[in-house]
């Protein structure tokens, strides 16, 4: 149901409760028995409008802003238990008395609050009904008083109405109320406080608890039923209430001020968060927001001002120069460390507190000795423009900061150098309404030792044609790095290792640069390479006889080598098994037979080098035997002749026969 909808079936119910009580208050004294049956009937049934309607203006508003002396004007000497809710910029003395009391301050004595701070908004279009919810906040100062979240009229006829809920509101009899109450007065043209009786502001308790960031109803309405100026606080969560109400004293609307920010008596149409100190100047206050859907205000008024409510004496006031444009986007005011921020549908009093939407930057690793630059992409939301963004270290100490009206933040900034070791940076905003806050994330700086690179290498000579292996080891520096590999200065490769394959003898110098991340080259030291010619060798497999009668049963083995990469290794086989690693070998062979020897000869480089087959036969020597074995017959046949000459000669000289005897018979050679 839109504004005036709601506005006209508030207007018919109310009406027909008009008619009900009059018919039940026969006999009986006609507005006693109205108001009291219409107000308890509001009580219960009383819901938001959530508009603020604009009406034909009577009254022509003062065509002159009044002057800060005007607006300093007393408004009244009543008095109440309750610290007065006063009015922009009206310095009233603190009062005694007493009027509707909810709670008293227990035995805890603490000083009076002498100073009073107001931060308000002013209409400037006329309107029937104010109603806007309030959040709820429970805060206090050092010496635990609170501030009070108001809504006040200007009526037609120069009556002015004042309706809210407190959070710990000053007592005048001393320390203060607990907790939340509703705070309402009405003042009268000439500036005198006339509601509570007993003047000054009054306290209602409520018929239920409000509790911290509760949404809380405000509403100040005219009630043609009873004649009255409803003023009405309900809570949407708890459902508490509380209700008071004050002749409308022939008024039927409230005034908007185009043209100055309060009358002659401070008195406005708006909303005023308000807060007695026991020092000057403003505190930390939590953002407090008044809002309603229903209302779209198109221009207002913002201000801020603070006095001293004991003598009397202002300390500043500060307004906008003229009525600010509204729009759905909230529009900022901001004077001596207080905020004020006002839309076309709600006002904000105190600090929008600064916090960070995101905060996107990653580690930083680089060498020693290197400018460090840390990327920042930031985003804040609340606070008052302009900010001032700063960068720190880890130990606190502040390497930037720049003022900019813009929520983002995109910066590369350098952060400085480093010796090796692990730092940090942080960032931090400061709003132009004075609040500071630091993101909690800590980024971290690795600053390590320069980066060193050694090689090592397979070997340190080869022969052409077979490669050497290298490695590069790097420590310190920032990974990744990138490797290039150098052969008698000219870049030949890439990456952590180097196959170096030589296609010609001759001397090489190689070479491993390294570049890390952060742009440090390092060289490892040139390493010296002799690249020879394949080894050639020559094998000697020579057999010979051990004595007369044998062949081939003593093998000389040697093998002489030139050229390829010392050391060598030798190996002899014999049949296929090995039997020697040297040089030069004999062998003795002791069994006939034929042996199949074979040579080995490899270099360092690792190439081999192998004779052909060579057959050894061991055996006998027949042609020396059978010589021998002629001789050793012809020897013993010459002797045998000789002794048969000797024997035949000394028997003819003796004359004696000489037997002979049968073959086989008897001994001798024959």
């Amino acid at each position: 149901m839109d504004d005036l909808g709601r506005c006209n079936d508030l207007r018919a119910k109310r009406r027909y409760l008009s008619i009900q009580a009059a018919d039940m208050a026969k006999g009986l004294r006609k507005w006693m028995v109205i108001t009291v049956i219409i107000s308890l009937l509001i009580i219960s049934v009383s819901q938001p409008y959530g508009l603020a309607i604009k009406i034909p203006s009577q009254v022509t508003p003062a065509t002159t802003k009044i002057t800060d002396d005007a607006l300093m004007k007393g408004a009244g000497t009543s008095s109440a238990l309750s610290m007065p809710s006063v009015y922009p910029l009206a310095l009233l003395p603190l009062q005694t008395g007493g009027h509707k009391l909810v709670e008293q301050l227990q035995s805890t004595i603490i000083p009076s609050p002498s100073y009073d701070e107001q931060l308000g908004e002013t209409f400037t279009q006329d309107v029937s009904v104010i109603a806007f919810n309030v959040t709820a906040v429970a805060q206090a100062g050092g010496y635990g008083y609170g501030p009070a979240y108001l809504l006040a009229g200007l009526s037609s006829t120069g009556y002015w109405y004042e309706v809210g809920i407190s959070f710990n509101w000053p007592n005048s009899g001393g320390g203060y109320n607990t907790g939340f109450n509703m705070n309402y007065e009405v003042f009268d043209p000439n500036g005198n406080s006339i509601y509570p009786t007993t003047g000054g502001g009054g306290l209602s308790a409520l018929s239920g608890p409000v509790n911290p960031g509760d949404s809380v109803l405000l509403d100040l309405y005219f009630s043609p039923i009873l004649d009255a100026v409803v003023m009405y606080v309900y809570d949407w969560n708890t459902g508490a209430s509380a209700l008071e109400t004050y002749s409308t004293e022939g008024a039927t609307y409230f005034v908007g001020l185009p043209f100055s920010i309060a009358n002659s008596n401070g008195f406005f149409t708006g909303l005023m968060t308000e807060w007695y100190h026991v020092f000057p100047y403003f505190g930390n206050e939590q953002d407090v927001t008044y809002s309603e859907s229903g209302v779209s205000l198109p221009s207002a008024w913002l201000w801020v001002n603070e006095f001293n409510a004991v003598d009397g004496q202002g300390l500043f006031t500060n307004a906008t120069s003229q009525p600010i444009t509204l729009s759905s986007e909230l529009h900022p005011f901001f004077s001596f460390g207080a905020s004020v921020y006002a839309s076309s549908s709600s006002f904000v009093s105190g600090l929008i507190p600064v916090s960070f939407i995101s905060f996107s930057s990653i580690p930083i690793t680089t060498d020693a000795g290197l400018m460090v630059t840390a990327h920042i992409n930031l985003t804040i939301d609340g606070g008052v423009p302009p900010y001032t963004y700063a960068i720190y270290l880890g130990n606190g100490t502040e390497v930037y900061n720049v003022t900019s009206s813009s929520s983002v933040l995109i910066r590369s900034q350098g952060l400085g150098k480093f010796s090796p070791g692990i730092y940090s940076y942080y960032v931090g905003v400061v709003s132009t309404g004075g609040e500071t806050v630091y993101d909690s994330t800590r980024v971290q700086i690795i600053a390590n030792e320069d980066p060193t690179v050694s090689t090592v290498a397979s070997a340190g000579a080869t022969d052409q044609g077979i490669p050497i292996s290298f490695a590069g080891i790097v420590s310190g520096g920032t990974p990744p790095y990138t490797y290039s590999w150098y052969v008698n200065g000219s870049k030949v490769g890439g990456g952590s290792s180097f196959l170096f394959d030589p296609a010609s003898p001759g001397s090489y110098v190689i070479r491993e640069s390294v570049t890390d991340s952060a742009g440090f080259i390092a060289n490892s030291t040139p390493s010296s390479v002799v690249v020879n010619p394949d080894p050639a060798v020559n094998f000697s497999i020579v057999s010979s006889s051990s004595n007369f009668f044998y062949e081939g049963n003593l093998v000389s083995l040697s093998a002489h080598e030139s050229y390829g990469t010392q050391p060598f290794t030798y190996a002899w086989y014999l049949d296929g098994v090995p039997i020697s690693q040297g040089s030069n070998y004999s062998l003795t062979l002791t069994a006939m037979g034929n042996y199949v020897l074979v040579g080995r000869v490899e270099d360092a480089a690792g190439y081999t080098v192998a004779s052909q087959l060579t057959v050894v036969t061991f055996s006998y020597n027949y042609t020396n035997i059978a010589i021998t074995a002629a001789i050793v017959a012809a020897a013993l046949i010459a002797l045998y002749a000789l002794i048969r000459r000797r024997r035949k000669g000394r028997e003819i000289s003796k004359g004696v026969p000489v037997s002979v005897q049968s073959p086989g018979t008897g001994p001798g050679i024959y």
